[in-house]
């Protein structure tokens, strides 16, 4: 049996199995509060275009994880994805 694992996202706690898919989920589900919070922000910041740049990182990141084998998934990727967890907590 897998383990969960809790996220907070906002007001709501989200538990997960330990899978890369339900992973990515929470992942999303963090950017979207992150932009929902700073939806004020013009969209020339600095903050925003980051947002924007990881959010193409993140849908490249999901399909590298959802359709390719595990020896293809290198450190550097597994290290990218938890940047993006760390940055949008």
């Amino acid at each position: 049996m897998k383990s969960k694992k809790k996220y907070h996202v906002g007001k709501v706690i989200v538990e997960i199995d330990n899978t890369p898919k339900q992973k990515f989920m929470v992942l999303r589900m963090r950017m979207d509060n992150w932009l929902k919070k700073n939806k004020h922000l013009p969209v020339h910041r600095i903050e925003m275009r980051e947002w924007a740049d990881d959010h193409e990182r993140f849908i490249k990141l999901k399909e590298l994880f959802e359709f390719h084998r595990p020896d293809f998934i290198k450190k550097k990727h597994k290290m990218e994805v938890n940047r993006l967890f760390k940055k949008y907590e």
